[in-house]
């Protein structure tokens, strides 16, 4: 079983609780431009007042960038969405500080993608950083794991709507390669191609419609929500073999 931490969290009361939860097992780790530790993971049910607390950390042009509206607060529906990706339709992936130790501490930013139904290899996908931990890397680490994320899984094109006045996310879409594709008074919609494996790899099959996934992706994400499912009767029940599988993948 992997090792319990304690961290901090509210979203009622606005008072820091203490709160044991499993440790995360983090996909990709690094340090911003401004030195401070981050390391990124799929999120988790238990992750919603997380979610919360990142989103009251953003700036109202922040909050317009990411909704397109001057979006006040998120429902308990939104966070209950945005924190249960099933890794396959939905995928979504977190940034959190970290300490020296590993230790998780706020979350920073997040992104997510969903699948088109209508083209299997192709989802839209939206970001979204704390005013705090912007303009440091954290959206290139962000859009980068998504990419490693969703490349197995059969994802081989990200769209995402942009407003036009947004410029530190077109330079994003365009540093991966991102293409503007359409748009109208408000947006550009920019097409983004996810990095291919080789030629030869099998690591992902698709005929039309149809999109199967790479066997250690796939035994990734049922361990995660065999992980998620048990956590709060056996933290870290699936830790050993979902470590070494998300190390494959």
């Amino acid at each position: 079983m992997s090792t319990l931490q304690t961290v901090a969290e509210s979203t009622s009361t606005g008072r820091a609780e203490a709160v044991t939860q499993p440790r995360a097992r983090p996909t990709g780790r690094g340090r911003l431009a401004d030195g401070r530790r981050w390391q990124i993971r799929r999120l988790r049910p238990d992750d919603g007042p997380r979610l919360a607390a990142c989103f009251a950390r953003m700036s109202d042009e922040a909050r317009l960038a990411r909704f397109f509206t001057a979006k006040r607060r998120l429902t308990d529906a939104e966070i209950a969405h945005f924190s249960r990706p099933d890794g396959w339709e939905h995928m979504a992936l977190a940034a959190f500080a970290a300490d020296g130790a590993g230790r998780e501490q706020e979350l920073l930013g997040a992104v997510r993608c969903l699948r088109l139904p209508h083209r299997r290899d192709t989802a839209d996908f939206a970001i979204a950083v704390a005013d705090d931990a912007r303009g440091v890397g954290l959206g290139c680490a962000l859009l980068s794991a998504l990419m490693a994320h969703a490349r197995p899984r059969g994802i081989h094109r990200l769209h995402c709507d942009v407003l036009w006045h947004n410029q530190p996310m077109r330079a994003l879409a365009e540093r991966f390669g991102g293409e503007p594709v359409g748009s109208d008074a408000d947006s550009l919609v920019y097409t983004i191609p996810v990095e291919r494996r080789p030629a030869g790899d099998a690591s992902a099959f698709a005929w039309p419609g149809l999109v199967l996934p790479d066997p250690v992706a796939m035994h990734h994400d049922w361990c995660s929500l065999l992980d998620d499912a048990a956590s709060p009767w056996l933290p870290g029940a699936c830790a050993s073999v979902t470590a070494s599988a998300a190390a494959a993948a």
